[in-house]
């Protein structure tokens, strides 16, 4: 069956992509599968690829690089990362960088949000080619302190912050008190879909 959008998922474990594979077997996109950053390469050069899933840690060209000759080179293609709690360390550059759309921990499973990150990534994919741009900022938007805590309320589970530019985890925003992350002229810029889906809060003073 033909769709007209594709998705390209990138681990060196065999068995997790044939899993991805199952998993995703309903869900109406172009799947290719490579096990290593060159295999992706040779296939973003013949194929047309809209969104990238990809592992960090890989045995040739590793994930943070392959972002970054994304980045460079097929800058339209939305970017995912696909990784393990240990991985932390690198989602965190790359989201400095500004290099993904979206992270999905390891395991995946069924029940997960993998399969909604997606396909927001395609509406994003569709919303790059009207505009031609690919950015990770939003509209900036004002709100009271009490909008600060039940926003930050609402995650119950880990997630990425950015303050003025840098990540820092949630556990880390649980052991600071309010007033050092807040002052009476903060403002928020986000992401619908980021709120939705427990993923990343952006916060710019």
């Amino acid at each position: 069956m033909s769709y007209s959008h594709s998705v390209l998922f990138v681990d060196d474990q065999e068995d997790l992509l044939i899993l991805i594979n199952r998993i995703l077997k309903d869900e109406h996109y172009t799947k290719f599968f490579a096990k290593n950053s060159k295999e992706a390469l040779e296939i973003i050069e013949k194929e047309a690829i809209d969104i990238i899933v990809t592992d960090m840690l890989m045995p040739d060209i590793g994930g943070l690089q392959l972002l970054e000759i994304l980045k460079s080179k097929y800058p339209n293609i939305v970017r995912i990362v696909l990784s393990g709690y240990s991985q932390v360390p690198f989602i965190v550059e790359a989201i400095n960088k500004g290099d993904i759309f979206r992270y999905i921990m390891k395991p995946w499973k069924i029940n997960d949000s993998g399969k909604m990150i997606i396909r927001d990534a395609i509406e994003y994919s569709d919303y790059i080619k009207r505009n031609g741009t690919y950015s990770n900022k939003n509209s900036s938007i004002s709100f009271t302190e009490d909008n600060i805590k039940n926003i930050l309320s609402y995650y119950d589970k880990d997630f990425f912050i950015t303050i003025d530019n840098k990540v820092i985890l949630k556990s880390d925003i649980n052991n600071l008190a309010l007033d050092e992350l807040i002052d009476d002229d903060i403002y928020f810029y986000y992401n619908k879909h980021d709120v939705n889906t427990n993923i990343c809060l952006y916060i710019k003073k």
